[in-house]
């Protein structure tokens, strides 16, 4: 399973964040990154086009969606290195991957503890507090929110959502998800849930099930279920992965300013 959504994606899905535990979010300006909005719009890849660069940089067989592929597109028109040179502190306090001003390189089989990216607060509260779209940015970010982003900020949403009607963090019932819990606290993963070609960890098919009975109230029509579904696996990981780190707080918030700003109805609909 995709171990880590990468960091500068996360900007746009604003997939994710609350309150900071200290107190607000400070106080920022969406202009500032009116780019990087651009240039998802700019770098999404036609259908067919753009795996080979997708599959090197960003280990993703899906170039034209999924967060890896939102990566990859900001990539292609803006280099993310670029983009990390413009908050205060890198993204990673620790783990595998490597995301500076100087260069970015996502370990995405790293089997060493930890084994997964652990966020620096600051990083997130500057992404919550420059990325959500306001001024200027609005009629930039609004197009491609509806064209690019919208679906994969809606499954952020929902994933969340179930987590929580679940019992989580306190419990989760037996399955999967209670598995994947384990698993971020050193446990092996479990035999259904790993599939040897995927490498190490779960596989981006673990949640399958769980993805696919929020269809319902996605309120979009798919012309392939994969896309949502695929989403949503990477989604359900993130989310317990966040709790670990101590930042799902946040980039729930976030998330919550970013569907408030560009999809107002459907999340009053689903909150």
């Amino acid at each position: 399973m995709s171990r880590l959504a990468p960091a500068l994606s996360l900007l746009l899905v604003i997939g994710c964040a609350g309150p900071p535990a200290g107190g607000s979010v400070p106080a920022g300006s969406g202009d500032a990154l009116v780019d990087l909005w651009a240039a998802v719009g700019e770098g999404v890849p036609a259908v067919g086009e753009g795996y080979e660069r997708c599959l090197d940089r960003f280990e993703t067989y899906n170039p034209d969606f999924g967060v890896r592929g939102l990566a990859c597109a900001v990539s292609a028109a803006l280099p993310l290195p670029a983009v990390v040179g413009r908050a205060p502190v890198v993204p990673f306090r620790s783990g595998p991957h490597r995301v500076t001003a100087e260069g970015v390189a996502f370990d995405f089989a790293s089997t060493a503890e930890p084994r997964f990216g652990r966020y620096d607060l600051a990083f997130v509260r500057w992404a919550v507090g420059n990325a959500i779209p306001e001024g200027a940015a609005r009629p930039v970010a609004q197009p491609v929110y509806d064209r690019h982003v919208r679906q994969v900020a809606r499954m952020y949403w929902l994933t969340h959502r179930d987590l929580v009607g679940k019992g989580y963090p306190a419990s989760l019932p037996a399955g999967p998800l209670a598995d994947y819990a384990a698993y971020l606290r050193g446990a092996p993963p479990s035999a259904d849930a790993s599939v040897p070609a995927y490498g190490p960890g779960f596989s981006v098919t673990a949640f399958n099930d769980e993805s696919r009975a929020l269809l319902p109230d996605l309120g979009l029509r798919l012309s392939n279920e994969y896309t949502a579904i695929y989403v949503g696996n990477a989604a359900y990981g993130f989310w317990m992965r966040r709790e670990a780190d101590g930042t799902r707080d946040l980039w729930h918030g976030g998330l919550r300013d970013l569907l408030t700003a560009l999809d107002a109805d459907w999340l009053a609909a689903h909150s």
